[in-house]
């Protein structure tokens, strides 16, 4: 029985907190290759909001990133952007796109 319980839990553990394809309802995950964003629709959901969202950055998609010698992540988002917000499928198309764009 403890075996089952250990498995149980992991189940749970891996279904809320875990970043898989399988989470389409709150991720862009194969949108951009090689990036995970979570969906405006998402970011209302009590679980993203607790879980996900205080450890995310607030990013356009021009937004560049880099990594420091430490290892931790740098981001940087210096583009003009105009004061609107867009959707995520805008946001996709444009982040795909972003090397035609001269910055």
């Amino acid at each position: 029985m403890a075996i089952e319980a250990i498995n149980i839990v992991n189940f749970i553990i891996l279904r809320l907190f875990a970043i898989s394809q399988d989470r389409k309802d709150i991720l862009l995950w194969f949108d951009v290759p090689g990036e995970v964003f979570l969906k405006k629709t998402a970011e209302n959901d009590p679980m993203v909001k607790a879980f996900f969202m205080p450890y995310s950055f607030l990013v356009g998609p021009y937004h560049k990133t880099d990594s420091a010698p430490n290892g931790k992540l740098i981001v940087s988002d210096e583009y003009p952007y105009e004061s609107q917000e867009i959707s995520d499928e805008e946001f996709v198309r444009l982040r795909n796109n972003r090397f035609d764009k001269s910055l």
